[in-house]
C-alpha cells in the first residue's frame, strides 16, 4: 500500500508540472526610440535605445536586436521578452528600457525604423573619427545617475560611481559637458584627467557623487546617456517636469 501510494504522489506531481506553461518569447512593444543625433562617429560602437511598456506584470525584458543595410543606411531594430502566463498578472503598465548595440558605422545619415511600428522613425548621423581611440576623452566611470532640484529649484544633475584604483597617479573629472539632443537625450560627458602621484595625496580611487547643474529643467521623458570609461555609456530613463 505505502509503494501504491508514493506512486500515485509522484504521479500527481508530474501531472501538476506538466500544466504549467513555459514562457513564451514574443516581440515586445515599442513606443519610442532614442537616437544620439550628432554624438557618434565612425570608431563608435553605436548605440540605440528603445522604450515600451507592457500591458500587465507577466512580462519580462529580454533583449534588443539590430540588422543594419549599409546601402540604404537603415537600421531596423526590435526587442523580446518573456511571457508567463501562468503568473497572476497585474494589469498595470510596466515600461522598458532596452539599449542595442548597432556596432561600428561608416560616416553617413541613418535612419532607425522599429519593427512594426516603423512611424517612430528617428535619424542620426555619424561622423569621421578624429582619434584612434574608442572615444575622443577618457570618461569617468559612472554607475548610476539621477536629477533633482536644489533649494532655489534649479535641476542639479548627480553623477556617482568608483574611481579606479591606479598603480600611479589618480583619475580626477576635469569637466561635465551636457546637451540635450531634439529627440530628449541628455547626453553627459564627464572628462576625467590622470593626476601624478604627487597631486593625489593620499587618496588613489574612492567614491564620488558630482553635482553639475543644468541650464534649464528636463521636460517629459528624458533619457540620459552618460558616456563613461572603454567606449561604454550609461542609460538612464527619467522623467521630467
Amino acid at each position: 500500500m505505502r509503494s501504491r501510494g508514493i506512486g500515485i504522489f509522484a504521479c500527481l506531481l508530474s501531472t501538476q508540472a506538466s500544466a504549467i506553461s513555459l514562457p513564451r518569447l514574443i516581440q515586445a512593444p515599442v513606443d519610442k526610440v532614442f537616437v544620439i543625433t550628432d554624438g557618434f562617429d565612425n570608431n563608435d560602437n553605436v548605440e540605440v535605445v528603445i522604450k515600451g511598456n507592457f500591458k500587465n506584470s507577466c512580462y519580462r525584458a529580454d533583449k534588443g536586436s539590430a540588422e543594419v543595410d549599409p546601402a540604404t543606411k537603415t537600421i531596423r531594430v526590435s526587442a523580446t521578452a518573456y511571457f508567463y502566463p501562468q503568473e497572476i498578472c497585474i494589469d498595470m503598465l510596466v515600461p522598458y528600457i532596452q539599449v542595442v548595440k548597432v556596432g561600428v558605422l561608416d560616416v553617413g545619415t541613418y535612419k532607425v525604423l522599429p519593427e512594426g511600428n516603423e512611424r517612430l522613425a528617428r535619424s542620426f548621423h555619424i561622423k569621421e573619427a578624429n582619434t584612434a581611440n574608442p572615444d575622443d576623452y577618457l570618461y569617468t566611470p559612472v554607475t548610476s545617475a539621477y536629477v533633482e532640484n536644489d533649494l532655489q529649484g534649479n535641476p542639479i544633475l548627480h553623477l556617482q560611481g568608483q574611481y579606479p584604483l591606479l598603480y600611479r597617479g589618480c583619475m580626477k573629472t576635469q569637466r561635465v559637458a551636457t546637451y540635450l539632443t531634439p529627440d530628449n537625450v541628455l547626453v553627459v560627458q564627464p572628462i576625467a584627467v590622470v593626476l601624478p602621484p604627487e597631486d593625489c595625496g593620499h587618496q588613489t580611487g574612492g567614491s564620488f557623487n558630482i553635482a553639475q547643474p543644468l541650464s534649464k529643467s528636463l521636460t517629459g521623458e528624458t533619457l540620459l546617456h552618460i558616456r563613461t570609461l572603454n567606449g561604454n555609456a550609461y542609460n538612464q530613463l527619467i522623467r521630467g517636469e
